[in-house]
């Protein structure tokens, strides 16, 4: 993790994770936006994480939330939504590195990554087998590959395997 001042944070690419930071404290985690417009020193544009309810409406979060509350109801989140959060150039900021977020994903889903390189193993057996298919029949059409041609799996294949 790094300490940054709001001149250096603003260097930093959309997508970075990061916190306000007072000394020894924390504040809520937030998604860098892309805010090249905003002046340096009077705002920044973030994304939150903490309470990132899908909404359309004050309303609507509020009854989202009211229907979990009451009912059990799940409702779904959406960290695409920017706020703009006014700032001073003394302001500091927590900003997660490479390594602090792959220690959070691994916490929160140790057998990720040994899912994802079973998934790539997969997908390399499968263009195998399709190129083999090509070779022996001259032809991969949609319509002989399931789920009856409402996808390109030999484009799909390659796509997910490009590096």
């Amino acid at each position: 993790m790094k300490i940054l001042k709001l001149e250096h944070f603003r260097e930093l690419p959309a997508g970075a994770l990061f916190s306000l930071y007072t000394p020894f404290a924390f504040g809520n985690l937030l998604i860098k936006s892309d805010d090249p417009e905003l002046p340096l020193g009077e705002a920044f544009r973030a994304s939150h994480i903490s309470d990132a309810i899908a909404h359309t409406s004050t309303e609507d979060a509020q009854k989202r939330l009211d229907d979990a509350l009451l009912y059990g109801e799940s409702f779904g989140m959406d960290f695409g939504m920017e706020y703009e959060h006014p700032t001073d150039v003394e302001q500091l900021f927590a900003v997660w590195e490479v390594q602090d977020v792959m220690a959070l994903v691994n916490r929160l889903a140790p057998d990720l990554t040994q899912t994802l390189i079973s998934q790539h193993a997969l997908l390399q057996r499968a263009e195998k087998a399709l190129k083999a298919w090509h070779k022996q029949h001259g032809i991969i059409s949609p319509l002989y590959i399931p789920p009856g041609g409402d996808v390109d799996l030999p484009g799909d294949i390659a796509k997910e395997l490009a590096p």
